[in-house]
């Protein structure tokens, strides 16, 4: 069974724009309604973060892996029971026009195996509604 959810959409904006605004990452609490981080994005150090995938705002903390060059990217978890590496990478779009932007979540250990169904269900939606909150800010 695949344990990966990925997103895609198209945003009438360059990529530099979009790497911007993904990685000012106080900044996502402006414009993303489902996430948002209270720490810089930092290569190699950590950041708290807030995720509403439902009524409540759940606090986490994650390590940054990248932010620029095309991607943002964190990591969160424990190794073999419950990890997860979340992901947004942007290119131009074709003929130059906008940006594609790729947004998804790959998961691993035992747990996220089993508790894969229920997080699709409440995070497909929630990385779709992300999608278009960028989308918006960039219009």
């Amino acid at each position: 069974m695949s344990t990966n959810i990925a997103t895609e959409i198209h945003v009438d904006a360059p990529a530099e724009a979009v790497g911007a605004l993904l990685c000012d990452g106080p900044g996502w609490r402006d414009w993303c309604r489902g996430l948002y981080f209270l720490d810089p994005l930092v290569v190699g150090r950590s950041a708290r973060m807030r995720v509403k995938a439902g009524p409540l705002a759940t606090p986490m903390r994650v390590k940054v892996a990248s932010c620029g060059d095309g991607e943002v990217r964190w990591t969160g978890g424990i190794p073999g029971v419950f990890f997860g590496n979340h992901w947004l990478r942007w290119e131009p779009g074709p003929g130059g026009e906008g940006t594609i932007v790729r947004h998804g979540e790959e998961f691993d250990g035992a747990l996220a195996r089993l508790m894969f169904p229920l997080l699709r269900r409440q995070l497909e939606p929630l990385y779709q509604q992300i999608n278009r909150d960028l989308r918006s800010a960039l219009s």
